[in-house]
């Protein structure tokens, strides 16, 4: 028994190398498509960058079957007097348009439209220098709000998630950066975000999709869904203002929408804030379906205790 344990040990030490160079070959290997898209899209015009995408859109959502169950259920839970029919052309819209807005917000070239009044508010906020938490979602050409914000709060960041490989996270980030927007890992650099908040700082925090944070279960289109707790977590410890913001419309013409502020955070207790936030957010998905991202799985396990 001790000599076959000590003749399988060498067998399993090279099959976890292998194993591993594996993966960091097929890490690699995503980097490097990642940066040749990128490429194509910023050297191409504009319609032939989006024809592939769009291309890769439509494949989708007949082969990628888990992800098309996905959104189908949840539009079923959301719209319940909705036809079967209609909630396919929203899913396979919210892909055409997700390949639309990658590419806006790669090639960086289309700034979104802001009212006048919309313009005063983020102007006055500014000028009021007080912590301002951005609650944004995975709605529409969010990317694209981001280098406007950067231009008119002097001190602005972002949560980003960590797409673990290391060599197109060095890069995203750079990207970002470069447009003015100060990255903060929502894992690694927790401490640190939140001191840039309470310092008189501006982050803006993707609030809608379930994740490995800190979670809560809140009401989403009326069923319990795991909501991440830092936009109220760090408004109330910051003293900070949150204020919700979305990017509308398509290529050609993008606009850039504000919510009401919420101010004093702090007299409020945690889940009326977390409430309020997710109330915002459904708001926005039911006044255009075909903008968020339905193949993501919102409800998790909350989904079948509330169902």
């Amino acid at each position: 028994m001790v000599a076959t344990l000590t003749i399988l040990d060498p067998v399993r030490g090279l099959r976890s190398a292998l194993w591993l160079r594996f993966r960091q070959g097929r890490r690699e290997l995503f980097y490097l498509l990642a940066r040749l898209l990128a490429l194509g899209i910023r050297v191409l015009p504009s319609f032939a960058a989006r024809w592939p995408l769009r291309g890769l859109a439509r494949l989708a959502w007949p082969l990628r079957r888990g992800d098309r169950c996905t959104a189908l259920r949840q539009l079923r839970l959301a719209f319940p007097d909705r036809s079967e029919a209609w909630r396919c052309w929203v899913g396979r819209t919210a892909l055409l348009r997700m390949a639309d807005n990658l590419v806006s917000g790669l090639r960086g070239t289309e700034e979104p439209w802001l009212s006048p009044a919309d313009s005063r508010l983020l102007r006055d906020l500014a000028e009021e220098g007080r912590p301002t938490v951005v609650l944004m979602a995975h709605y529409g050409a969010w990317e694209l709000a981001g280098p406007v914000l950067a231009r008119i709060f002097p001190s602005f960041g972002a949560f980003t998630a960590n797409p673990h490989n290391d060599r197109l996270d060095r890069w995203l980030k750079a990207e970002r950066r470069g447009r003015g927007i100060e990255v903060f890992d929502r894992h690694r650099d927790r401490i640190s975000a939140a001191r840039w908040l309470r310092r008189g700082g501006t982050l803006a925090i993707l609030a809608d999709h379930r994740s490995a944070v800190a979670t809560r279960p809140v009401p989403w289109f009326g069923r319990l869904a795991p909501t991440v707790v830092g936009p109220a977590r760090l408004a109330r410890w910051a003293g900070a203002s949150i204020l919700p913001v979305r990017v509308v419309g398509g290529p050609g013409h993008y606009e850039l929408r504000l919510g009401p502020v919420l101010r004093e955070v702090g007299e409020f207790d945690e889940d009326e804030v977390l409430v309020w936030c997710n109330e915002r957010i459904e708001e926005w998905v039911a006044e255009d379906p075909t903008q968020w991202t339905w193949w993501h799985d919102r409800y998790g396990d909350e989904e079948d205790r509330d169902g």
